[in-house]
């Protein structure tokens, strides 16, 4: 294509010839000049804004000065290191449940212990394995943290709660006569509870406890936790001890060759507190053990339950 076009006072007619190459390379550079224009305008645009209105900045183009993003890294490095702390407590807290649960069904006979619940400890807060999106706002990312402590928290609230029931359900236990009164491996049951022929008269009697067969001078544990209420001689029992537990019960430990305990000491379950022996109304060593129930003699076999496994 060819362009003529006058100029001067004599009117001189110029020509020159302008091909579609020159077209599109004129289009292309000023195109290119405009977009060169466009940034050069918004980098010292944005410049003199964060300078003289942060403000205007953040609104035009989502920016934050230095200040600004050390405040931010600050702020997120603090919320993390309390949702670390929360994780740390919480795993203790799983950790404290499981050994509560672990000690309850040591107390507990096999039977019992599959009907406790299972996986109750566990649970937890959401932790994405996928990193979070920060092209977000800055106070979506904050409220995602908030967010997450909440939860954490709550999860906390709910582990206090269980291990806390837990270790109601274990004192409550600790403090029933249902553990075995003599050694595991000296379990050695001669007279039940019930009418028997009395061993000295061979007429018929009451039994009210079971005699185990022990050598002389054999641990006597305590049944379950309770204050000793009675520690001494009785005419047909011997040298004997009486524990008040809860609920109303009560054991009595008979014949016994040593005391270890005193009235008003408070026992432990499981804690030695005689060694057997032959005294008072008895035909050889052994432990007389009873249970009763506000003052009256119950079958002992209902409450030991580690007994009843062995039968």
């Amino acid at each position: 294509m060819q362009v003529f076009w006058v100029s001067g006072p004599v009117g001189r007619i110029n020509s020159f010839n302008l091909s579609f190459r020159t077209v599109v390379l004129a289009v292309l550079l000023l195109t290119l000049s405009l977009l060169s224009l466009g940034s050069a305008l918004q980098f010292f645009g944005f410049r003199l804004a964060l300078e003289y209105d942060p403000q205007i900045a953040r609104r035009l183009g989502n920016l934050h000065t230095a200040v600004e993003l050390e405040t931010l890294n600050a702020v997120y490095h603090t919320r993390l290191g309390e949702l670390e702390e929360e994780q740390r407590q919480f795993r203790n807290q799983i950790s404290e449940l499981r050994d509560v649960q672990t000690k309850l069904v040591e107390m507990l006979p096999a039977p019992a212990a599959k009907k406790l619940p299972k996986n109750r400890a566990l649970g937890g807060t959401y932790w994405p394995q996928d990193p979070p999106d920060m092209s977000r706002q800055t106070s979506s990312v904050l409220g995602r943290l908030d967010e997450m402590g909440r939860s954490t928290r709550k999860d906390r609230s709910w582990l206090s709660q269980e291990i806390q029931g837990w270790t109601s359900t274990i004192s409550w236990l600790e403090g029933l006569p249902i553990a075995l009164p003599v050694a595991p491996g000296q379990l050695s049951l001669t007279s039940g509870f019930g009418v028997r022929a009395d061993p000295l008269t061979q007429r018929r009697a009451m039994h009210t406890g079971l005699d185990f067969e022990l050598p002389t001078g054999s641990p006597i544990l305590a049944a379950g936790s309770g204050q000793v209420t009675e520690a001494g001689w009785d005419g047909q029992y011997g040298k004997t001890v009486v524990i008040q537990h809860l609920d109303g019960h009560s054991t009595r430990y008979a014949h016994a060759n040593d005391l270890l305990v005193k009235q008003g000491d408070k026992v432990k379950r499981g804690e030695l507190i005689a060694k057997s022996g032959n005294t008072g109304r008895s035909t050889g060593p052994h432990l007389h053990f009873e249970v009763l129930k506000d003052d009256k003699p119950v079958d002992p076999t209902q409450y030991l339950w580690a007994l009843n496994q062995k039968r």
